[in-house]
Formats: C-alpha cells, structure tokens, sequence
C-alpha cells in the first residue's frame, strides 16, 4: 500500500487497482467543503481503478458532511465507471446512502430531449401507475371496513384515542376560528 491524497476527515490509499478511503475523524465537527475533492478527482480521472472502497474503523462519528462527501465520490465514479463499493462503510450510512440514491438519482447531463412518442408512452405509463395505486387502496379500505364494522380489526385503544381527540376536542379552536371568520364576512356582505 502507498500513501496518497489526503482531506479534511479522510486519507486516501491504494492497494491494487482499488482506491481506499481511510474515512478519519468526527464528520459532525465541519462542513464539506467539495475543493477539497480536486486532488482525489484528479487521481480518480488519472488512474485505472477497479473500485473505490472504504476503511471506516476510525471514524469515531459520521454526519452530514460525511453524506454529502460519499455521495460527491459516488458521483465521480459512477461517470468515470468506477465501482462504488460501500461495505466498508457504516450500516448506517449505507442506508442513508440508499435513501440518497433514491431521492436525488444522478442524472446524464448530456441527455437528449425525448420524442412525443416518448413522453405519450411516459403519461401512459404514469396514468396506468396513478390508477393503479388508487384501485389498489380502494380494494384495501374495502376489505379492511369489512374487518372494522364486524369489529375484528386490529387497532390500537391508544391510536383510537388520540384520533378521537384531534377530531373532536382538539378541533374547537380551529372551528370557533372558523365560525368567526364566517361570521365576520357574512356580517360585512350583509352590511352591504
């Protein structure tokens, strides 16, 4: 193994064709700063690598930053197809990690405009999709009701409780707010 670039809160490695990420440090105790990531770009674009993976034994805590500096090394090596190994990181974060991949999905830049054919077969798939879901709710609460008016369904006396409360007690100030307000503009269209 030698020695290469090094940030704020990580050391990089090589061993093989695999670029290492020695993740050092609390990563709650500063914010990622993306310049810091030229040196391991250049490295990255300049070498034939298998994979980047991570070493993430002496990282004591992880944090945002961490999120956001993984997710900018994912990014990188994905357009430069590299394989982004995450097993030597966290449970943690490779779940968060997930979730990121999930909500913002990195995009091509370069991508052509689509087609009408394309966007009517996209609306057409996203019709089916959007009936679909409402079908299969209706089926649920259907065959759900039948459970709860028989009197077999399974809820918790807490939940049924706290609904109760919102619905009934709880809501007086919104309705007495609500009554004002109305009767306030009727009294004003009645004066005119």
């Amino acid at each position: 193994m030698t020695d290469s670039p090094r940030g704020h809160g990580w050391v990089a490695q090589v061993c093989d064709r695999d670029l290492i990420l020695v993740l050092t440090e609390n990563w709650t105790d500063f914010e990622f700063d993306p310049a810091e990531l030229a040196p391991l770009q250049a490295l990255l674009k300049h070498g034939s690598w298998n994979a980047v993976r991570f070493e993430a034994s002496q990282m004591p805590r992880l944090g945002s930053p961490l999120l956001a500096f993984l997710d900018s090394i994912r990014s990188m090596a994905l357009r430069l197809n590299i394989r982004f190994d995450e097993t030597g990181l966290p449970d943690t974060a490779k779940k968060l990690m997930q979730l990121i991949a999930i909500a913002a999905p990195v995009t091509e830049a370069s991508r052509r405009p689509a087609s009408f054919i394309e966007r009517l077969g996209q609306s057409v798939i996203d019709a089916y999709c959007e009936l679909s879901a409402g079908t299969r709710l209706v089926g649920q609460v259907i065959l759900r009701s039948g459970a709860a008016l028989r009197g077999q369904a399974r809820l918790r006396r807490v939940d049924v409780l706290a609904s109760l409360m919102e619905a009934g007690s709880g809501a007086l100030p919104v309705v007495a707010l609500v009554n004002v307000l109305v009767g306030g503009i009727v009294a004003f269209v009645g004066a005119v």
